[in-house]
């Protein structure tokens, strides 16, 4: 049996391979007689629905789904997307899908994107005029981002600072292109508006993040090995019970 669904699989930086469906959003079907749950569907590019991570093999990955036929599948290696897709598994986690596998942990730089992004979109309803609540994960993400920054990398820290310079761009071009309505029948005074915008702004351009912790004395070099034959690529043994979702 098949029925279409958009998935993909990918090769994490660890050399282990993943499969993750991507969340299809189907529709009420009333009265349509045309109505086709295999295709009338909206895909959610950004997440996932299931997947499974930690695999040995490309064909382990595809194996891991035991679910009837999607009708084939995307592999992808452009690092820049494989760098979004681990991501995405490791938001799995925690965004309701199923998830099967080792833990994945989250990239400092996505959630530097989610906050920027959510922080962004709640300062263009005000200057719009309009009085949306802002994305109420943006407190977590604050927190999540600290606690990271305290112990990332250089690397890392520059990623993060990177991504919010774009963000002081973009939320700077924002309020430039938005027009100032004082007390006429077009909308209200968006100059307050305006300028929390500029502020937000300059706060992501001067961004540097909390300071790193001081490195433990006597904690040593991290061993890569657990033993002397063990690799990046050991794997204990895997077992897949039945699928707990059948598209």
């Amino acid at each position: 049996m098949s029925f279409n669904r958009e998935n993909v699989i990918w090769q994490s930086p660890d050399g282990t391979w993943n499969r993750g469906f991507y969340t299809a959003n189907t529709h009420d079907a009333y009265d349509d007689e045309d109505y086709d749950p295999e295709w009338d569907v909206d895909y959610e590019w950004s997440s996932f629905q299931w997947v499974s991570t930690g695999h040995p093999s490309q064909e382990a990955a595809h194996d891991a789904w035991r679910g009837s036929n999607p009708g084939g599948h995307n592999v992808v290696y452009d690092t820049l997307e494989i760098s979004g897709l681990d991501d995405m598994a490791a938001k799995a986690q925690t965004d309701g899908a199923i998830y099967h596998g080792p833990a994945k942990r989250r990239l400092i730089q996505y959630i530097a994107k989610d906050l920027t992004n959510a922080q962004i979109e709640a300062h263009s309803y005000k200057l719009g005029g309009y009085a949306n609540l802002p994305n109420r994960r943006i407190a977590e993400w604050t927190k999540e981002l600290d606690a990271r920054m305290r112990t990332a990398s250089d690397v890392e820290r520059k990623q993060v600072r990177t991504v919010m310079r774009d963000a002081g761009r973009r939320l700077t071009e924002m309020a430039d292109a938005t027009k100032l309505h004082r007390y006429n029948w077009q909308g209200p005074d968006r100059a307050p508006a305006v300028e929390a915008a500029r502020k937000q702004a300059d706060t992501f351009t001067r961004y540097r993040g909390p300071q790193k912790a001081p490195a433990s004395q006597g904690s040593g070099a991290a061993r890569a090995k657990t033993t002397g034959k063990s690799t990046a690529g050991s794997y204990a043994p895997r077992g897949f019970g039945a699928p707990e979702i059948t598209l």
